[in-house]
């Protein structure tokens, strides 16, 4: 496009946005959904203020209700509902993804990223970033550092100072139970990790690339998970499990295993969807005619080309995972506690200081496990252009 004339705005436009559009539409479903079902932040700030949203509503119903009861019929409206939403934008963006052949790219050669020149606007962008690097990240991370080292919650003083210690950081390395959910976590996030890469790219590969009779209604099940808030899935999870007594999963992480990896499908199926839409049939149709058989074909062709995508689904799912409290939360038993739920109970316990020590491990957890998945991205991009 750019030997044709074309200048960097046409080329936005007309070439690189039309190419996403699979992976924007995915991505812009998925955020307004969670948004509306996100238990995390509401649960922490709205719930003491008063200020409800759906999820927050439907844990209140279900652990706090008037007459001391879960009111299961409100909640089942509520999701009945929700899931009714859901099924109508996951056929919005089927009817989107029918012409997908015109998001295709044929090759799998690794290429080299261009840059362009800001001009007068890189001022303006430099000082975005900066603003919201300082209010989006470091502040609130300062703010919690902070709180941790304290014996209570203390403004920034000479007092606060002579205070601080590393007594609350301590007890998380020393207390057995902020181990065992420490430990539960990670088994959690890894297994869960691996299971949902697996399944996302499988039947993404059913949905996209071929045929067979009902891919269309297994997307919408990959999509659906989503239309039901964490706290929901858990308890449907318990009432599930309370009655199939085998195997034996009530009470222990691999509960938890399961609603993770239902709810966090959705997300990875509309991310390989958009990844296996940009991987042409006519690869595989040509190591078909090359004598490879379907499975060779997908191993050798179709899965290498992928491996980015599924590596960055690896590493989305085991962070989320990592840090997931709805279901958690209702799930939890004497031996399955993970962190987030350890860390919500020290919250509404009044343990503010006890909660930031937390806190500030599970955040350096995180960024290891985002920087990690940065490095072994950028290894294997350097690999493809060596190779």
């Amino acid at each position: 496009a750019r030997m044709s004339g074309a200048n960097t705005w046409q080329i936005l436009t007309r070439i690189v946005l039309p190419m996403l559009a699979p992976a924007i539409a995915g991505a812009a479903l998925f955020l307004f959904i969670v948004s509306y079902v996100v238990f995390d932040i509401p649960g922490v700030l709205g719930i003491p203020a008063g200020e409800k949203l759906l999820a927050t509503h439907v844990y209140e119903l279900l652990n706090s209700s008037p007459t001391g009861l879960p009111e299961y019929g409100p909640v089942s409206a509520i999701v009945l509902l929700s899931a009714g939403g859901l099924i109508l934008l996951s056929l919005i963006y089927q009817r989107m993804m029918k012409q997908a052949s015109r998001f295709v790219t044929v090759s799998g050669k690794a290429t080299r990223p261009r840059e362009f020149a800001l001009g007068p606007l890189k001022p303006f962008a430099v000082a975005f970033s900066f603003l919201f690097i300082v209010f989006a990240v470091l502040a609130p991370l300062a703010a919690l550092l902070w709180t941790s080292l304290l014996p209570y919650q203390m403004p920034f003083t000479a007092e606060a100072f002579s205070r601080i210690s590393l007594a609350n950081h301590a007890a998380f390395f020393t207390d057995p139970a902020m181990l065992s959910a420490a430990r539960n976590s990670f088994l959690i996030a890894v297994i869960a990790a691996f299971v949902v890469a697996a399944l996302s790219f499988a039947t993404s590969w059913v949905v996209v690339k071929t045929k067979a009779p009902g891919r269309s209604l297994l997307d919408i099940l990959a999509f659906l998970p989503l239309a039901f808030p964490g706290v929901m899935m858990g308890t449907a999870l318990v009432y599930v499990y309370l009655v199939i007594r085998f195997p034996p999963v009530y009470g222990t992480i691999w509960i938890i295993v399961i609603a993770h990896v239902a709810v966090y499908m959705t997300f990875a199926s509309r991310v390989m969807n958009a990844a296996m839409t940009q991987v042409h049939a006519d690869l595989e149709d040509a190591a078909a005619m090359s004598g490879a058989n379907r499975y060779s074909a997908v191993l050798r062709i179709t899965a290498p080309l992928l491996a980015p995508a599924l590596a960055a689904v690896w590493v989305w799912v085991f962070s989320h995972s990592l840090r997931e409290l709805s279901s958690s939360l209702i799930l939890q038993g004497m031996d399955n506690k993970t962190v987030p739920a350890l860390l919500y109970s020290f919250w509404t316990q009044g343990q503010p200081t006890v909660t930031a020590a937390v806190g500030v491990w599970l955040v350096t957890a995180l960024f290891a496990v985002v920087f990690a998945g940065q490095w072994i991205e950028r290894r294997w991009r350097r690999m493809r252009q060596d190779g």
